[in-house]
């Protein structure tokens, strides 16, 4: 999450395993795939499913330059090593939210039940956000975000399929900020995300439990 810059990368070098290669968020999202050579849609390498529970991520027609493939991943830190996609760190950060509240030996109800009553500021902002299909947030009222406005107006004679392109003033109108989004702009459910990961997680800590071996008198 944090390892956004070369700054990061004496930090990426130590902590990188390589076993990281053979995993992958627990479900599949769009993402902004900046490895070599990557298929229009890839979900059995951007985001590994070997429990059976994610659906096919959607093709990206024109995908920023984003993040690499999980099985892409390098010891040597690289701009694609980091999660760049606003999809991509929203999951990152529930599947953290899910693995912290089973190291503490909390239900996914209880973890829900959390989220809901102590968080309604951030629940009130999911249930308004919607993403695109390269995994960018869309600006929105909710949030009073700029460009928020702009993007309302553009939308309402939509037609679901063609991109989306806005532009609105910042610093105080003596620049200008432009941006593409692609449909479909799906929204999001922190709930039902909760539930998924921590029934992806259960099974593939119980596929890895090492059974140990039979004690023998020496």
């Amino acid at each position: 999450m944090n390892c956004l810059t070369q700054h990061y990368a004496d930090l990426w070098q130590t902590c990188f395993d390589p076993a990281i290669r053979d995993d992958g968020f627990t479900r599949a999202i769009p993402t902004a795939d900046c490895s070599p050579n990557p298929a229009v849609s890839r979900p059995s390498a951007s985001s590994p499913d070997p429990d059976g529970l994610a659906a096919e991520a959607p093709s990206l027609t024109h995908p920023p330059a984003g993040t690499l493939r999980w099985d892409a991943l390098t010891a040597h830190w690289q701009r694609g090593c980091a999660l760049r996609t606003d999809l991509e760190r929203r999951q990152a950060l529930l599947e953290i939210d899910v693995l912290v509240a089973m190291a503490l030996g909390l239900s996914v109800d209880e973890l829900i039940q959390i989220y809901e009553v102590q968080f309604p500021v951030m629940r009130a902002y999911e249930q308004a956000d919607r993403y695109d299909a390269t995994g960018r947030r869309l600006p929105n009222t909710g949030r009073k975000e700029a460009g928020a406005r702009e993007l309302r107006e553009a939308l309402r004679e939509h037609d679901g399929e063609s991109p989306v392109s806005v532009s609105w003033a910042i610093d105080n109108g003596l620049q200008t900020r432009a941006r593409t989004f692609y449909p479909p702009f799906t929204p999001v459910d922190r709930v039902d995300d909760y539930r998924a990961a921590y029934r992806v997680f259960t099974a593939r800590l119980a596929n890895r439990q090492v059974t140990p071996e039979p004690v023998t008198d020496g």
